[in-house]
């Protein structure tokens, strides 16, 4: 990090304590209570009447359609089976389209391949070969990304938001059979397996970046893994996690990649704050507990 850049963010943080302390003193949502940061829960806001007959009005007029309909369909917007190319010696026989729906379908709602092959009436060895030959990690990223790009596309998702704001989250679900990434985690899994799920979504509501992590691993670890592999047409500069998602590191290495890190921190009040080597700030009601060493980032 430049010396330069490190200077900026002294004074930036000397420019933002004095307000900081005011709004503690005002005694507001975030306050000070008998030496204890203190931050009040957001509160809901009430939908009005009008709002919720539009909803019941826009449900209403929802088309009753089969998920395997919508596939077909969407597939013909954008041609997100063209990203799902086969290995080299894969060949496409007649039945090729609805082979490969059913099996993303499949895979997408956890359905055996012998549940789908009893249900759709097609050979499980069909299944199988398809699922196996092209859904494939890259080819299914690929796939994401051309239908990512194309909700981005539409005028209807930029009154979500403009796609430069996103979130990650990490779901752990428990697994059967030899699974790499697999791990024991008693107060989840009881006495099996698990993994988790980490997703990325934007501020459009679509997710643009997924990844199988073992599940005793922080979601910290791998946070900034889908935002720097991001080859979709959203162009991410704010991301916001849990408290799973945050370490101390993970500012700096956001602040590096030029990106801002706003996460939602449980226990806010217990965490660390800490002041700049060298400099005396006079803030009472900031618990200054640890030091930064500047001219330790600039050596390194």
């Amino acid at each position: 990090m430049s010396t330069d850049r490190i200077t900026q963010r002294i004074d930036e943080l000397e420019t933002l304590l004095q307000p900081m302390q005011e709004l503690l003193l005002a005694g507001g949502d975030i306050r000070i209570e008998n030496g204890e940061l203190l931050v009040s829960r957001l509160t809901a806001q009430e939908v009005s009447p009008a709002v919720k007959l539009l909803q019941q009005e826009i449900g209403q007029r929802m088309p009753v359609v089969d998920l395997t309909d919508i596939l077909v369909e969407v597939n013909a917007w954008v041609g997100f089976t063209d990203h799902l190319p086969g290995l080299e010696n894969a060949h496409r026989n007649e039945g090729h389209p609805t082979l490969l729906l059913a099996s993303i379908l499949a895979a997408g709602c956890n359905i055996p391949l012998t549940d789908m092959a009893r249900s759709s009436g097609l050979a499980y060895q069909s299944l199988w070969w398809t699922s196996s030959n092209y859904l494939r990690d890259d080819t299914l990223k690929s796939a994401n990304n051309a239908l990512v790009n194309e909700h981005h596309r539409q005028g209807l998702a930029a009154y979500w938001g403009d796609g430069t704001f996103s979130s990650s989250d990490g779901q752990r679900f428990p697994v059967r059979g030899k699974i790499r990434n697999a791990r024991a985690l008693p107060t989840y899994f009881g006495p099996g397996k698990g993994v988790t799920m980490q997703t990325h979504s934007s501020d459009q509501y679509v997710q643009y970046g997924s990844k199988v992590v073992p599940a005793t691993l922080r979601d910290a670890t791998v946070v900034l893994d889908e935002i720097v592999g991001n080859e979709t047409d959203l162009r991410i500069a704010e991301h916001t996690t849990d408290t799973a998602g945050y370490t101390d590191i993970i500012f700096a290495l956001f602040d590096l990649l030029n990106l801002s890190f706003c996460p939602r921190i449980r226990d806010l009040g217990d965490q660390k704050l800490s002041k700049i080597k060298g400099k005396e700030w006079i803030y009472p009601d900031l618990r200054f507990t640890g030091t930064v060493n500047p001219d330790y980032i600039r050596r390194h």
